[in-house]
């Protein structure tokens, strides 16, 4: 299963893009890096993790967020992004989280709730 959560802190604020589709309409992606502490024998690190987002949260993440801010991702699935530098003809593998899922600070006691009842209707599914 590839399904994973986080919260963490905008490190820069998040970069939106419009996308043309070939069928003439056009598609939104934002692409952030969240900080995300862990704890690692008894002291707190931190990761810098690479996320997009698609569509309409793509549009709510890029209005309602900037550097400092805090998203809780509920939904989210790791992919490999891999391509060569054209600097450097290297090839470069990068894993970016496809946000599927996410809620703001505020309703953080809602946003976990409902976690816990999608994970306990997915596990009621199988």
């Amino acid at each position: 299963m590839n399904d994973c959560t986080f919260i963490g802190r905008f490190v820069k604020d998040p970069d939106l893009h419009r996308i043309e589709k070939d069928d003439g309409n056009d598609t939104c992606v934002v692409r952030f890096c969240l900080a995300v502490q862990r704890k690692f024998k008894g002291t707190q690190r931190v990761n810098y993790l690479d996320f997009e987002a698609w569509d309409k949260g793509a549009e709510v993440i890029a209005q309602y967020c900037k550097k400092g801010d805090v998203l809780i991702v509920l939904d989210s699935s790791a992919r490999n992004n891999n391509y060569t530098d054209k600097n450097t003809g290297q090839e470069v593998r990068k894993i970016v989280f496809r946000v599927e899922k996410f809620d703001f600070p505020s309703n953080m006691g809602l946003a976990l709730v409902r976690k816990k009842d999608d994970d306990r209707d997915k596990e009621e599914e199988t």
